[in-house]
């Protein structure tokens, strides 16, 4: 699936574990109850079911937009399939007639982490910000080119490690850098073909030592230059966010999110706080977002309120705990189970 191993830090492990559980839990109950559990989505696995009702869980990666769940609606239409989907994506779209949608926000508390927690005196950061880059593409090449061009590297805790999905590319290491840098054109900038040349033997980049935990890093970082997996989906009518996002929310970092357009608000709706003031920038394109946030980092004129930091860090981690206190409970998946069971 990838084209290289990932590298985990120590508290993926927890969430992983989290998620497993849940996906066991569905699947359990979709045996019981004569209806197929399946582990991938596409028009093939639901004209294939046996079954009358097919139940798919879509966690921490986005979901398809109205136009593709129209066309698996006309699949279940003609096949005589119902299909009920179990997300974490926060949707703003109605259900078809044969295709259910379910988001539960309250499972993205599989990230709540008791790791995360800290006293006001444990931190004092030595290192103007954090930036883990593992998986790349064209977008987050550009901003490992923005902080080489602005002086950013040797600042920051950085990586830029070029891992990808094979259906984008089987290449590696620099052999991937070079494909994107040339595919999408990036030598047209000439700011950019000046990063390449300086980094193209430096891939893949890290400025710090690995242990497999991220956590100290962020902790040693004025902020967190968080590049979400599905930041350039603008327009969309369904958000997702990741383990990126929702680990740093729980730390005394200064939080730069490049997240997809109106993430922001819908943070903030779900009851997420942020450090940081960004509204203003929520419904830029995702190229402005991009520039604004890099300013942040460039002017660096945010006052550090060690106070601040840990009483909104301790917010996000009670919010993310009670979310998860509330999905291991027996009952609550009740409203789904009554639901699938009625249609």
């Amino acid at each position: 699936m990838f084209n290289q191993v990932e590298i985990d830090s120590v508290d993926q492990y927890h969430w992983r574990n989290q998620r497993q559980i849940l996906k066991t839990q569905i699947k359990n109950f979709c045996v019981s109850n004569d209806i197929e559990s399946i582990p991938e989505l596409t028009p093939e696995s639901i004209a294939n079911s046996t079954k009358e009702k097919i139940v798919f869980m879509w966690l921490f990666d986005l979901i398809g937009d109205y136009n593709s769940w129209q066309k698996l609606n006309d699949v279940c239409r003609q096949f005589g399939k119902i299909l009920l989907v179990i997300t974490d994506n926060i949707i703003n779209f109605d259900d078809l007639e044969f295709v259910k949608i379910f988001s539960y926000p309250e499972l993205l508390g599989v990230t709540a982490n008791t790791k995360y927690s800290c006293q006001v005196t444990d931190f004092a950061p030595k290192k103007l910000y954090n930036c883990f880059i593992q998986r790349v593409d064209s977008p987050r090449q550009s901003w490992f080119y923005f902080l080489y061009h602005h002086d950013l590297l040797d600042k920051g805790h950085v990586s830029f490690l070029l891992k990808q999905l094979v259906s984008y590319s089987t290449l590696t290491g620099k052999d991937l850098f070079d494909f994107i840098h040339d595919k999408y054109s990036l030598y047209q900038l000439p700011h950019f073909e000046l990063a390449y040349q300086k980094l193209k033997n430096q891939v893949p980049y890290r400025n710090f030592d690995e242990d497999h935990n991220l956590l100290p890093l962020i902790l040693d970082s004025k902020y967190s230059l968080i590049l979400e997996t599905y930041a350039t989906e603008d327009n969309c009518n369904q958000w997702c966010f990741t383990e990126k996002l929702l680990r740093s929310l729980q730390f005394p970092t200064f939080n730069l999110p490049f997240i997809q357009q109106g993430g922001i608000t819908v943070l903030q709706s779900l009851g997420f706080k942020l450090n940081l003031h960004l509204d203003h920038i929520d419904m830029l394109t995702w190229q402005e977002r991009q520039q604004k946030l890099l300013q942040i980092l460039i002017d660096d004129t945010v006052d550090y309120d060690k106070n601040m930091l840990y009483n909104i860090s301790k917010h996000n981690q009670e919010l993310l705990q009670s979310w998860k206190t509330q999905y291991q409970k027996s009952d609550f998946f009740d409203n789904f189970y009554n639901k699938a069971m009625q249609i």
